[in-house]
């Protein structure tokens, strides 16, 4: 059965891919809300609600959170609650594939042609873009993002409010500390620490920051 759906928070580039990936699956929008006040609301996006139009017929539906940075989708899911919005289902776009045995906390969703297999755990707010491929028994603790095309080889463990670039490839049994960068390309055959950055071909640590990813931490 076709869900009517809010995209809450406008201001990330994102918003448009979480509103295709809706529209694909055959559900529809029922509204954007920008969730930042001030100008710099993409107008295109419609029909666009400010937060002093939330009321309780608007929170009543489920609720999608659209944000890369995993600092930045912690503060607006954090916010949409506060607000009064209940239900956050994960969303899975109709172009991937999921093992029908992974486990998923509220709010996470997987983009286009994105793989996950078998024996896999997300905590809350996960973020897989498209093309991705997380392997087997890989854990993805609560808001990290994963960039498109990354390759996580199987029993990875990557804690909470870490970000993997687009196209980095992990190592199997790789852990990757809370907050830490995994920069594009990088190959990781070693664990990063918390907060710690890392780049290259084999990927080293290049600095080790006390913010996450975009400077923002979980």
């Amino acid at each position: 059965m076709a869900r009517e759906w809010i995209v809450y928070g406008v201001r990330s580039p994102y918003a448009y891919d979480a509103a295709a990936c809706i529209r694909r699956s055959g559900d529809t929008i029922h509204a954007f809300v920008d969730n930042l006040p001030g100008a710099g609301a993409p107008l295109d996006l419609a029909p666009l609600k400010s937060l002093d139009a939330i009321d309780d017929g608007l929170i009543c539906y489920p609720t999608l959170v659209p944000m890369m940075t995993p600092g930045n989708r912690k503060a607006a899911a954090l916010d949409a609650m506060a607000k009064g919005f209940k239900e956050f289902p994960s969303f899975i776009d109709v172009t991937s594939i999921v093992a029908d045995d992974v486990e998923m906390g509220i709010g996470c969703q997987v983009n286009a042609g994105t793989v996950i297999a078998a024996q896999c755990q997300f905590g809350q707010f996960v973020m897989v873009n498209r093309s991705a491929s997380v392997g087997h028994h890989t854990v993805l603790e609560e808001y990290v993002s994963i960039g498109p095309a990354a390759v996580l080889c199987g029993e990875c463990v990557i804690q909470k409010g870490a970000f993997i670039g687009a196209g980095a490839v992990l190592a199997p049994k790789v852990t990757i500390g809370a907050n830490a960068t995994v920069a594009a390309g990088a190959v990781v055959t070693k664990d990063v620490p918390e907060f710690g950055i890392a780049a290259g071909n084999p990927a080293t640590i290049r600095a080790i920051r006390k913010s996450g990813y975009n400077r923002k931490t979980v």
